[in-house]
């Protein structure tokens, strides 16, 4: 059961440059997982990640330089987040590099879709 619970967990990585629409974001999280399926969370103004009782963990991260070297499985981005700077600096981090998305008020399209439609 090791093996399968190894391949089966993910690191998502939440990217934002708002704090307020970081907390917002944490909630909805939160609240689209069964309590006993949260094993920790951390909310403070330094860091903010949740992690799931199977080994998934879910970091936010701010928009920045100082992010680099976290790898994930999976990028959800704040909307508004320049396209340029995702990609050269958030791309890297993704294990697969076609699971980016940007968290839209009604829904999480794919970035290329999102970045597609926004010109």
């Amino acid at each position: 059961m090791n093996d399968l619970s190894t391949i089966l967990r993910q690191r998502i990585l939440i990217v934002y440059h708002d704090i307020e629409w970081r907390d917002e974001m944490f909630s909805k999280v939160l609240d689209s997982y069964p309590h006993d399926m949260i094993n920790k969370m951390i909310k403070s103004r330094c860091g903010c990640w949740i992690e799931l009782v199977d080994g998934t963990t879910i970091r936010f991260a701010y928009a920045s330089d100082a992010a680099r070297g976290i790898r994930a499985n999976k990028i959800i981005a704040q909307p508004g987040i320049d396209e340029t700077f995702l990609y050269t600096v958030f791309r890297r981090m993704l294990i697969n590099d076609s699971d980016m998305y940007v968290a839209t008020d009604t829904a999480i399209k794919p970035a290329a879709i999102y970045y597609t439609d926004e010109k």
